[in-house]
């Protein structure tokens, strides 16, 4: 996770600011975690395969709506 949070981190010391994103094979949403926190602003649909995680993510994507609107 501290590689993927400072290769993130680099990304956005270049002046990159996406206002949208997508995390293709979220699982656990872990990369769409991180990048919210360094991306704030950005829109991140999380696409996974996996339909045992679709509750989980659901439940992620609630947990930051109501704490970031």
């Amino acid at each position: 996770m501290n590689q993927m949070v400072a290769a993130l981190t680099r990304i956005k010391e270049t002046g990159f600011t996406p206002s949208h994103t997508l995390d293709i094979g979220a699982y656990e949403g872990d990369w769409a975690k991180a990048a919210s926190v360094i991306f704030p602003d950005t829109s991140i649909l999380m696409i996974e395969a996996q339909a045992q995680k679709q509750d989980y993510l659901e439940r992620l994507h609630q947990y930051k709506a109501s704490t970031f609107q």
